[in-house]
């Protein structure tokens, strides 16, 4: 549920910067036709941008190290989240469950915007069931109801109320047919299935008022287009705006933006030039992408990689994330510079070492005899051995066996990490030792 809630957050934001675009840039021009199209945009896409994620790929600087999981690749929001995608709160009478009790809130709304829309849509369809029925050639049905109602429209239904029917007002049919012919009720209930979802959200109830001030708009175009007197049809707006409203569900032609829709008809059509206005959808577009970014933090740089070193064994970084990681123990970066004066070697990436063993002795060294693995007898099969980074032959390895000789630091390192640094020479591996005497 808290990762649901945290989605819906996501989408109210979107939502909110579309419709502050579409407020700032096109409200107030008669492209109706795409005023329609960002709009319907706005509410679909709103529920489909927070899946499309921008990674910002970030590389953690080596020295940052302190865990075996730091190296473990992880991914983060570019904006802080809140945990587990519910703000955090302060416990209250003992009540921590936040994330349950916000849940409970929503679907509780929810459940109350859905019964609202249903009622709606009963009340539409009873309207229409109970009304008298006339198919015309076009394939609408004009029905005509003996109570008193301003005429409004619902997919293929024209209603009118019975003193409409017999004054048979061409502009008033001519409105509703535009509806009709628009499709203008499926959006209306795209638009009212989705704020069931984002009912705590106010965008998506100014984005349906915007919406249905568009209907309107395209309706009375499409009345002026066939020839009607724009005077007559305003004041005919007027009559009807007084009597009773239609239906949340359907198109009517009286309504709340009544003002609006004057002010449309009596003003010059905007140029297609202001399609240009749509650039400014780029900016909105990359905050509500901004939204649902996440940074992806990678455990080191992959042109310098270090030698990796787990209980001073070198180990690759598949082998290393394939492991749980451990964050006990202890973790020692040894920058570039140092770690070449250990290996006699230039190693762009450093030394990562992660160790789970304690260490035996208060000033940190270990008797060297119990290096592991060190009284191989065979020669070919002994690793290179390098003492404070020099080369020291396998003949004089027993003179580490001795009892004043203490190791502060070693690693093996494996074969395969270590013929890239030594050649054939340390084909067995290698021993890094930096011992000191007692």
């Amino acid at each position: 549920m808290a990762d649901y809630l945290f989605y819906q957050a996501k989408v109210a934001a979107v939502m909110g910067l579309l419709v502050l675009f579409y407020r700032l840039a096109l409200r107030k021009k008669t492209l109706h036709g795409l005023n329609r199209t960002v709009l319907l945009f706005s509410a679909v896409g709103s529920f489909l941008l927070p899946f499309c994620v921008i990674t910002f790929h970030r590389t953690r600087p080596l020295a940052e190290v302190t865990q075996l999981s730091d190296l473990v690749p992880t991914t983060s929001a570019a904006i802080p989240q809140m945990n587990g995608g519910v703000a955090a709160a302060p416990e209250a009478a003992g009540f921590s469950s936040w994330p349950l009790l916000l849940g409970i809130i929503y679907v509780a709304g929810a459940l109350a915007a859905l019964v609202r829309l249903l009622v709606s849509l009963v009340q539409t369809l009873r309207i229409i069931r109970h009304g008298e029925h006339f198919p015309q050639e076009d394939g609408t049905v004009v029905v005509v109801v003996s109570q008193e109602t301003v005429p409004f429209s619902w997919m293929r239904y024209l209603v009118v109320s019975s003193a409409d029917y017999a004054a048979g007002r061409k502009e008033v049919f001519d409105h509703e047919r535009a509806h009709i012919a628009y499709h203008h009720a499926v959006d209306l209930l795209l638009v009212d299935a989705l704020s069931v979802v984002q009912w705590f959200n106010p965008a998506v109830w100014l984005l349906r008022a915007d919406l249905c001030a568009v209907h309107e708009y395209q309706a009375d175009a499409a009345v002026l287009s066939r020839g009607a007197d724009v005077k007559e049809y305003q004041w005919l707006l007027i009559e009807k705006s007084a009597a009773l409203r239609g239906y949340a569900l359907a198109s009517g032609m009286a309504g709340s933006v009544l003002k609006s829709r004057v002010r449309m008809m009596s003003q010059p059509r905007s140029s297609a030039s202001c399609v240009w206005r749509l650039l400014i959808l780029i900016p909105f577009l990359c905050l509500t992408l901004l939204v649902g970014a996440e940074i992806r933090t990678d455990g080191y740089d992959q042109r310098f990689p270090p030698i990796l070193l787990l209980d001073q064994e070198s180990i690759s970084l598949d082998e290393l994330l394939a492991k749980e990681p451990a964050d006990e123990g202890n973790t020692l970066f040894f920058a570039p510079d140092e770690a070449a004066r250990m290996l006699g070697r230039k190693v762009s990436g450093g030394i990562v070492s992660f160790t789970s063993f304690p260490e035996t002795l208060a000033d940190g060294s270990v008797p060297f005899r119990l290096i592991p693995g060190f009284n191989v007898t065979e020669p070919d099969r002994f690793p290179l051995l390098l003492v404070n980074g020099v080369v020291f032959p396998y003949q004089r390895r027993r003179e580490f066996q001795q009892d004043h000789w203490y190791w502060k630091w070693f690693a093996f390192i494996h074969a395969e990490d270590a013929i890239p640094l030594y050649g054939e020479a340390a084909r067995n591996g290698a021993f890094i030792l930096y011992v000191s005497q007692k």
